[in-house]
């Protein structure tokens, strides 16, 4: 295996996360429109800490704690946005 491999496997996993992640960011829109309907509010601090532990507990690395919990708190944000 050379480094152009490792990229091109790099680059197709690139592409699954931005599908998975839009897939993601649709359904925050849906949430976000059963939210505004029946007038809950957007931000959920119990939910995003609790979606926090769970990735953090499920983590075996070697992305760190930290790390993880960075990545998707700006996940979390940016769907929060859409809602």
């Amino acid at each position: 295996m050379n480094i152009e491999f490792y990229r091109s496997e790099i680059n197709k996993i690139d592409l699954q996360l931005l599908k998975l992640l839009n897939k993601r960011a649709r359904l925050a829109q849906k949430i976000g429109a059963m939210k505004q309907a029946q007038g809950l509010p957007i931000f959920a601090p119990e939910r995003e800490h609790h979606i926090l532990t769970r990735l953090s507990q499920s983590n075996r690395g070697p992305l760190n704690t930290i790390g993880i919990q960075s990545i998707f708190e700006k996940i979390i944000e940016a769907c929060r946005q859409l809602e």
